[in-house]
């Protein structure tokens, strides 16, 4: 009887530890089968993500592409409009002077125009280098351009260009606007100032602004002021040095020099 019994708890452990066994078995199947479909699921979300990746870098180059025509359809503008005021309307000018002379043309007249139409090119093409918003090269390149007629005029030119921080956001177009500002303040400088000396400094600024001043020792403001003091001006050109100076982010004042009138443009200095 006692056999019977071992024989029967034995039968019932063998029958156990096969059932968990097979149990074992069939959870270590369906851990693989799991494991296979995880690794698949995961293939297959690769793909998708390789696939949108590759979609979004598709449209970004897309976006970049019309950024670029954008940015140089913008620029093709710009260089049409400064031809038109500048170059073209000298030419214009030449023109209708050789048309109109009627017998009486002078032909110093004719290549001092046609001189001052070459420089309006120079100038043009000089804004399109790289100069990434550096203030004392800019200016640099503006003095080869106006340092002969202030010499021309008997204007001593009084050079303190000083290294400065880059300007932020003066690209070709910006560098345009800083050109004709500063050639519009040094033309009123020879036709009105009756100056023998301009100064022309820059310096960074303890607000962390950039600084560029150009002065003269002609007969100034029309107003008597303390020196320093702003003072208000009139006049086409000075308004066009106002708009141009809003173009490119720069403030701008005019002040009494004593003597002579001064005119200082504030840049904000680039974001490192």
């Amino acid at each position: 009887m006692a056999w019977c019994i071992g024989a029967n708890w034995i039968m019932l452990m063998a029958a156990g530890l096969l059932a968990l066994l097979a149990a074992f078995i069939w959870l270590l199947r369906r851990s693989n089968r799991s494991i296979q479909e995880v690794r698949r699921l995961n293939a297959t979300q690769a793909d998708r993500i390789a696939a949108r990746e590759a979609e979004l870098l598709s449209a970004f180059e897309k976006l970049k592409a019309a950024e670029q025509q954008r940015l140089l359809e913008g620029e093709r503008r710009r260089m049409m409009r400064d031809m038109h005021d500048g170059l073209g309307s000298q030419l214009v000018q030449t023109l209708n002077l050789v048309r109109n002379a009627k017998g009486e043309l002078k032909p110093e007249r004719v290549a001092a125009m046609v001189q001052q139409a070459l420089e309006e090119l120079r100038l043009m093409l000089d804004s399109l280098e790289p100069m990434e918003g550096d203030l004392p090269a800019i200016l640099g390149t503006l003095r080869l351009r106006v340092g002969p007629s202030l010499q021309a005029a008997g204007i001593e030119l009084d050079w303190r260009v000083e290294e400065t921080a880059p300007i932020a956001d003066l690209d070709a177009r910006g560098v345009m606007h800083l050109f004709r500002c500063v050639q519009e303040v040094l033309a009123n400088v020879v036709k009105h100032a009756r100056a023998s000396r301009v100064r022309v400094r820059t310096w960074d600024g303890v607000d962390a602004g950039i600084y560029l001043a150009i002065e003269d020792d002609g007969q100034g403001a029309s107003v008597a002021v303390a020196p320093g003091q702003a003072v208000r001006v009139v006049g086409r050109g000075l308004s066009n040095i106002r708009n141009r100076a809003e173009q490119i982010g720069a403030r701008v004042r005019f002040y009494d020099a004593a003597p002579g009138l001064g005119v200082e443009f504030r840049f904000a200095a680039r974001v490192s």
